[in-house]
C-alpha cells in the first residue's frame, strides 16, 4: 500500500513533464496518481477494518472453546504488548464469558510457547486495565489456533512472577511490531520502490511522446 501512495504522489508531480508533450497524457497521469493517493488510504483503512473483524471472530469463537471445554488449552506466561477497546465483543476469562454488559478490551500480547515467543491476541475484561505493555500475565493457548488465547485470572502473583523471569524471555528472539509486519524499514524501501517505478514511467511515457 505504501509504494502505490508513493508511487501516486511521485506520477502527479512527474506529471508535470508531460504537460508540454500531451496534455492529455499530463491530466491522464495527474488523476491516476491522484487516485492513488486519496484512494489508497480509504482502501487500506476499509481493508484493514473487514481483516480486523474476521480475526476478532477468530478469537470470540477460540476463546468460547476454550472456556467450554471443547478443547484443551496450553498454559503459557506472556506479556501484554497494547489494548484497545473493542465495543459489541464477549471478554473471556479461564471461569467462562462475561456478561454482555462488561465492556472489553482486544489484548495483544507475546506468549511463551513449546515453539518459542509469538503474539497472541485475548478478549479480556476492560476493568483490568490491562493497558500497560510489558505486564506479566498468563494465558490458556488455543492449540489449535495459537494466535488466540484466554486470560487466566486463577494464576497467583508468585506464578506470575516466576514465569515473568522465565530465561526465555533473554534467550529467546522476541516478536516485535518490526518483525510481525514488517517496520519503518520496509515501509521506506516500498516508498522508494513506488517513487522510482512512477518517475520511471513518467520518463518513459515522455520519451514516447517526444
Amino acid at each position: 500500500m505504501v509504494f502505490v501512495q508513493a508511487g501516486g504522489g511521485a506520477l502527479m508531480l512527474g506529471s508535470v513533464m508531460l504537460v508540454d508533450d500531451s496534455l492529455l497524457a499530463f491530466l491522464g497521469c495527474l488523476a491516476v496518481g491522484a487516485g492513488a493517493m486519496l484512494g489508497t488510504p480509504i482502501w487500506l483503512m476499509v481493508w484493514s477494518r473487514r481483516r480486523n473483524g474476521r480475526f476478532l471472530d477468530r478469537t470470540e469463537a477460540g476463546s468460547a472453546e476454550i472456556v467450554s471445554g471443547r478443547v484443551v488449552p496450553l498454559r503459557a506466561s506472556g506479556r501484554t504488548v497494547r489494548s484497545r477497546v473493542e465495543v459489541g465483543r464477549t471478554a473471556y476469562v479461564d471461569s467462562g464469558a462475561l456478561p454482555p454488559h462488561h465492556p472489553s478490551r482486544a489484548l495483544v500480547a507475546t506468549v511463551l510457547t513449546p515453539d518459542g515467543p509469538r503474539r497472541a491476541m485475548a478478549l479480556v475484561p476492560a476493568e483490568l486495565h490491562l493497558t500497560a505493555g510489558g505486564t506479566p500475565i498468563a494465558v490458556l493457548l488455543h492449540p489449535h489456533d495459537h494466535d488466540v488465547a484466554v486470560l487466566d485470572t486463577a494464576t497467583d502473583a508468585a506464578a506470575l512472577a516466576a514465569g515473568d523471569t522465565d530465561p526465555r524471555w533473554t534467550t529467546c528472539r522476541i516478536p516485535s511490531d518490526r518483525t510481525v509486519v514488517g517496520g519503518w524499514s520496509l515501509a521506506a524501501l516500498s516508498a522508494a520502490l513506488g517513487v522510482v517505478a512512477a518517475l520511471g514511467g513518467v520518463l518513459l511515457l515522455e520519451r514516447v511522446l517526444g
